[in-house]
């Protein structure tokens, strides 16, 4: 499996995203300490693409 770095992100409305070594993103919703089935995933192009998430 491969690594991911957590990078918090609009830490107020409980995302995250985590990054794999290309620098693809899964992000996630989370309630307290529980991860939520992601709900969007993205590439690095796609985030400089488009602020709309």
């Amino acid at each position: 499996r491969k690594k991911l770095t957590e990078v918090q992100f609009m830490e107020t409305m409980g995302v995250r995203i985590l990054f794999d070594e290309n620098l693809n993103a899964e992000i996630f919703q989370w309630t307290g300490r529980q991860r939520v089935r992601p709900w969007v995933s993205l590439t690095a192009k796609d985030m400089c693409g488009s602020r709309d998430l």
